[in-house]
């Protein structure tokens, strides 16, 4: 039996080693201090002002969606420490912008 052979298109790129990587033609579609819908996960159907996009990791920071505890070791700043609430980011994937 023969193995099926992968086709090349524009947006493949070839390497040493035989290997293909993908150029992603997608674009972000939401922008900073935009008000967008969260679509699935644990803050579903919530929505939020964008404070940072990281195109290179695909996430986006949304105002008050996904908080998470932080423990902050002692410092001169935060002479207390312990643990603190944060917001962490969530894929790009999962924001929708709102209209």
């Amino acid at each position: 039996s023969r193995i099926k052979r992968k086709r090349f298109y524009e947006s493949c790129i070839t390497c040493s080693g035989s290997f293909i990587i993908r150029e992603k033609m997608n674009k972000i579609k939401v922008k900073r201090g935009e008000i967008v819908d969260i679509i699935s996960g644990n803050d579903k159907g919530k929505s939020g002002k964008i404070l940072m996009i990281s195109k290179d990791q695909k996430k986006v920071l949304v105002e008050g969606i996904n908080f998470i505890k932080k423990h902050m070791p002692k410092t001169e700043e935060n002479p207390q420490g312990g643990v603190v609430d944060r917001e962490a980011p969530i894929a790009i994937s999962n924001v929708r912008s709102s209209k």
